[in-house]
């Protein structure tokens, strides 16, 4: 009975989140901040882990567009949390791909490599990853590690490009 009352808070957290997306697109941070924090409320209230971590998630992403690096780092890592709970894996690799670049952004290059290299990185973001970590790498003053690893990457890029077209 407790689910039926509850859905129509369901519905709301998932349109405040939707809209905060669109707000967010539209580089409204403020109004899609306004509509996270409605949908943190409700989505808290249901207690539904699934749908706390995806606004932190969201939240952490609009932080950081604000240039609050520090505050999307506290909410990515609250979604992480989540996400962990209910054994996502694949959130909890953009999460660790995010708080790698975060941790960059704060200027901790060392933080960032070993949280980009505890990552096992969802196969959609797998670049992404290997070019933070690159730079995460030079940024620490360990350009020749990075250097030494260029041509593995490259490989493994064109390996994956081969691999495409010859499953066409």
């Amino acid at each position: 009975k407790r689910a039926v009352l509850m859905e129509p808070h369901r519905h709301r957290a998932e349109i405040f989140g939707a809209r905060s997306r669109c707000y967010r697109r539209q580089r409204d941070y403020e109004a899609a901040r306004e509509d996270l924090e409605r949908a943190l409320e409700l989505a808290e209230a249901l207690d539904d882990p699934r749908s706390v971590a995806r606004v932190y998630f969201h939240a952490s992403l609009v932080a950081e567009r604000q240039g609050q690096w520090v505050l999307a780092r506290r909410y990515a890592e609250q979604a992480k949390a989540q996400f962990e709970e209910i054994a996502d894996r694949n959130a909890v690799g953009k999460l660790l791909n995010n708080l790698g670049g975060l941790s960059f952004l704060l200027g901790k290059p060392e933080e960032a490599i070993r949280v980009l290299e505890q990552n096992q990185v969802p196969a959609s973001m797998q670049a992404t990853a290997r070019i933070l970590r690159l730079r995460a790498l030079v940024l620490a003053g360990d350009a020749a590690k990075a250097q030494a690893q260029v041509p593995a990457l490259l490989a493994a890029d064109l390996s994956a490009e081969t691999r495409a077209k010859l499953a066409r």
